[in-house]
């Protein structure tokens, strides 16, 4: 029998189930998989992958030869579950006669589209990089990328709890999976598995763009420090000159000459223009 409730209401399922559950949820942290003498336990945050924020909610199942229950943290998670059975129900392609294929079948339907998502996700990322590269401004992209890596890390734990989910119904300590249906648990398992290096993959592109970012903010710093270095070795022997006829010297003759102030303005636009000449030539500019 399928049931479905919220995780306060625990004390609403039937007394086996509820002396069962009260005793492993209520009294500590339940492992993501646990698998009993004649139950199996699985607690996973779920995620909905479609979403923008992708806020984790806490999902309960409790499987056992005769019951298949479903507690949900929140009211949407709960809706969604039921849906789900509902199409699973309608559906011919599980076992609805049994629980543990309800159970596989569930957890596939989960994730159903979840290749689609994390699609979406690399385009995005695809998009920030450009503009890392371009002329544009990009400061904005580079923030909306945080969120980005948050979304990566929420997924990688995701997807790591449902693979450890799947592996315990393949290992089927407990006998609660019958042979036709183990095989559908490892078709599940390989799925989660190329999903979880999807996501790998992501978090890795997700590190590359990162350093790109890091990379071209210190190119820009090194092109700032390259223009102050220039300006400053242009105005170090201008201010040299000026140093050299600034001293209070009185037998200097350049001082009463008619056209020293003239002579020295030349000799500064000579200067410049030699320094010029010279950091071009040095490609330093």
């Amino acid at each position: 029998m399928i049931k479905t409730g919220m995780l306060n209401e625990i004390s609403s399922q039937s007394s086996d189930m509820q002396e069962f559950m009260t005793r492993q949820y209520k009294n500590r942290p339940i492992n993501v998989f646990e698998s009993h003498a004649d139950k199996n336990l699985i607690c996973i945050d779920w995620i909905d992958v479609k979403m923008p924020e992708m806020k984790p909610v806490q999902l309960v199942i409790c499987q056992s030869s005769d019951d298949l229950l479903f507690l949900c943290e929140s009211k949407k998670l709960l809706e969604t579950v039921k849906k789900n059975l509902k199409e699973l129900e309608d559906a011919t392609l599980v076992c609805t006669t049994c629980n543990e294929g309800m159970l596989i079948g569930f957890l596939s339907k989960m994730m159903r589209n979840d290749e689609d998502s994390i699609e979406k996700i690399e385009d995005k990322l695809a998009d920030i990089e450009d503009t890392v590269f371009s002329e544009k401004k990009y400061l904005d992209d580079i923030s909306r990328m945080s969120i980005y890596r948050k979304k990566v890390r929420g997924l990688r734990k995701y997807y790591d709890q449902m693979l450890l989910v799947s592996d315990g119904l393949c290992d089927n300590e407990n006998n609660l999976v019958s042979e036709s249906e183990r095989i559908h648990a490892e078709l599940l398992y390989d799925r989660i598995k190329g999903l979880v290096g999807n996501v790998r993959d992501l978090r890795e592109y997700t590190s590359q763009i990162g350093e790109a970012y890091q990379s071209r903010i210190g190119i820009e710093q090194n092109n700032i420090m390259k223009t102050f270095t220039i300006i400053s070795g242009i105005f170090l022997p201008l201010s040299l000159l000026v140093g050299w006829y600034g001293m209070n010297f009185k037998n200097m003759k350049e001082l009463n000459w008619n056209y020293g102030y003239l002579a020295v303005t030349i000799m500064s636009v000579c200067i410049v223009f030699i320094c010029l000449l010279f950091f071009k030539k040095k490609k330093w500019m």
